[in-house]
């Protein structure tokens, strides 16, 4: 009986495990959909105009998450560009 029940644990742990990994997959249209809200906010709080491209979510076996960007632009209020940088992490 305990064994059926520490292979159920088992089993469900890994799922859980491999549907961490699998779901940045899913939830990619869902992040990149905020794009414009996070540009405005940072816009409203710091006066500074971001420009976020193809915002992706970023999970590793070691259970980590985290938010890669194909590109990121910051630019003071006169147009000055502050950071330009490809392949963000």
């Amino acid at each position: 009986m305990l064994k059926k029940i520490a292979i159920g644990c088992g089993i469900f742990i890994a799922c859980l495990y491999i549907l961490f990994l699998v779901l940045p997959f899913c939830l990619t249209g869902l992040v990149n959909s905020y794009n414009d809200e996070i540009s405005k906010l940072v816009e409203d709080s710091t006066g500074l105009k971001l420009k976020l491209d193809k915002l992706q979510l970023v999970t590793t076996p070691k259970l980590t998450v985290g938010v890669k960007a194909k590109n990121i632009d910051i630019k003071l209020p006169t147009g000055d560009s502050i950071l330009s940088c490809d392949n963000a992490y």
